[in-house]
């Protein structure tokens, strides 16, 4: 799965579209000998993308609907008994298999996993045409970096509404794919869009002039609380301090059912070369040196207003529900 650039969606798609391909090339005889492949395949990729939550998630979330269609097939009931306790009765439908033919189960899991592939296509459009929801005609807006989502997400907002934007320029990073610079040109012919770009020590005298920070996230945990660029928490700790709401756009294939906190930084971020920090030619000088260049932040859940997702919107405290409908227990730590 190559990760030419930093879009969250194309992993997911092509993940699950592997996925699929696995399923229906591989030799396996029941739904056990399939969850044990894509599990293995789970592993296989996480080696190749070990930072990148969204692969693990896609696998999850295949596995669940795989578990979903073994269960919902019709079962043998005629040995239970109307008059058995409920004990009994509970133990005997976790001892049921569903009689149904390798053959008949791989078509109904690939043609599942193609209406996955479809939801997926179109989880975006869903979070975007709740744009002018959240913004309206006036509004003061400051987002940092640069986000796909984020980028449509305030486009539709401007098909119908006149705001002010405010990037943050997400210094040092001057990638393509993530800084603030580049959203700034996607808004340069936008007519209702009046952007502007500020360096990231600016956070805290702008936000005095805004009304609502949109936020995209790489990933969000189980608690509700997200993986974001970096800056990301320095923005939402002012928008705090002048009462402003942070709203993150994100969609189902980001949710992560996994608990951390800014202290286990191992988990959820990666550490990039401090080049851009602090050149330094002298090498003898560079051995006495020790800097960190964190790519992301961790953003608590007290710190975040809304989720805007392509189901509907909802408070962080609802993630952990939104998760449990989404992966089975079993694959949480696969």
């Amino acid at each position: 799965i190559p990760r030419k650039n930093n879009n969250s969606y194309d992993v997911a798609h092509t993940t699950v579209s592997y996925l699929r391909k696995v399923v229906a090339q591989q030799k396996w005889s029941n739904s056990d000998d399939l969850i044990s492949l894509l599990q293995a395949e789970n592993r296989a990729l996480l080696k190749l993308l070990p930072n990148d939550f969204v692969v693990g998630n896609m696998v999850k979330r295949v596995l669940k609907l795989i578990r979903d269609e073994t269960s919902n097939a019709p079962k043998d009931d005629s040995h239970v008994d109307s008059h058995d306790s409920l004990q009994k009765l509970w133990e005997a439908g976790q001892k049921k298999t569903a009689p149904v033919s390798n053959k008949q189960l791989k078509r109904t899991v690939i043609e599942t996993i193609g209406e996955f592939l479809t939801e997926l296509e179109t989880c975006r459009d869903n979070i975007f045409d709740q744009a002018t929801d959240h913004i309206v005609n006036g509004d003061t807006v400051m987002t940092v970096g640069y986000s796909t989502t984020i980028e449509a997400f305030l486009k539709a907002a401007a098909k119908k509404h006149k705001f002010a934007l405010y990037v943050v320029e997400c210094a040092p990073f001057f990638k393509v794919d993530v800084n603030g610079q580049n959203l700034l040109a996607a808004f340069k012919n936008v007519p209702n869009v009046g952007a502007t770009l500020i360096n990231d020590t600016s956070i805290f005298a702008s936000m005095a002039q805004v009304n609502k920070v949109i936020l995209g996230a790489k990933a969000i945990f189980a608690d509700g609380g997200l993986q974001a660029i970096s800056g990301s928490h320095t923005l939402c700790l002012a928008a705090r301090h002048f009462c402003v709401p942070v709203i993150v756009c994100t969609a189902f294939y980001k949710l992560t059912p996994l608990f951390t906190s800014e202290q286990d930084q191992e988990t959820f971020n990666v550490i990039e070369s401090p080049q851009s920090l602090v050149p330094i030619s002298d090498g003898s000088l560079a051995g006495k040196l020790e800097v960190y260049n964190p790519v992301f932040d961790y953003v608590s859940p007290d710190l975040i207003t809304l989720f805007v997702t392509n189901v509907s919107s909802n408070v962080p405290s609802y993630i952990y529900r939104l998760q449990s409908e989404l992966y089975h227990p079993d694959d949480t730590d696969i």
